[in-house]
């Protein structure tokens, strides 16, 4: 077992019950993950494979060294690409229902076929453009039953136009959680951000911005 992935596996044990099924399931995901890779653009190419425990997987879990409770809620994973952070999410939080959202219809087909070979039940997946997408929309083809408690993403950039389109996803109180690396370009949007967690991990800075709809 390589170092990362070694690591990876206690890490887990310190945050998580029955943290070795979950572990099995990491296992399953990366290695579908890599294969798809290899034909679907799903993380940089240039990604080694023991790399993506950390750089990735780990990454994903970086809200539960916070205070923000990830249990029994719906949350929207936007840009999902792979499935990242909303499959780890989905893992380590099963009372909770996570969306993936992501534009790129061949990217949630692979994510969907993730979730079948894992037997997820707690995941789903819109392939679908936020800026064309409206809320009823999501209720009728998608079965959501009410508007999003959090939203999460890793790899958009939030402008006001963004922020927008994902206010209409929240109610009043609903959370975004934004996964930044040193640089915060999200500065320059007209609303506080709260900065819950800033690390510096094997893998380089990170912060983590929470922005709440008022």
């Amino acid at each position: 077992m390589s170092v990362q992935k070694e690591a990876f596996r206690n890490y887990l044990a310190t945050k998580v019950a029955d943290s070795e099924w979950i572990f099995q399931q990491f296992e399953l995901y990366h290695s579908l993950l890599t294969k798809s890779n290899t034909y679907i653009n799903l993380l940089s190419r240039q990604t080694l494979e023991d790399d993506i425990w950390s750089l990735h997987f780990q990454d994903s879990l970086l809200p539960l060294e916070t205070n923000i409770d990830l249990n029994n809620k719906l949350i929207l994973d936007f840009g999902s690409g792979g499935g990242l952070p909303g499959i780890p999410l989905a893992l380590i939080a099963p009372s909770s229902e996570v969306y993936m959202m992501d534009s790129k219809k061949k990217k949630m087909r692979e994510v969907q076929s993730f979730i079948n070979e894992m037997g997820l039940t707690n995941c789903y997946t819109i392939p679908e453009r936020l800026e064309e997408t409206k809320l009823d929309v999501l209720k009728d083809s998608y079965g959501l039953s009410s508007k999003f408690d959090l939203i999460v993403s890793r790899s958009v950039r939030i402008d006001e136009i963004l922020l927008n389109k994902l206010f209409g996803l929240l109610p009043k109180g609903g959370k975004i959680l934004l996964y930044k690396g040193k640089d915060i370009k999200e500065k320059d949007l007209h609303i506080p951000l709260e900065l819950v967690l800033n690390v510096k991990k094997e893998w380089g800075e990170r912060n983590l911005v929470l922005i709440r709809k008022i």
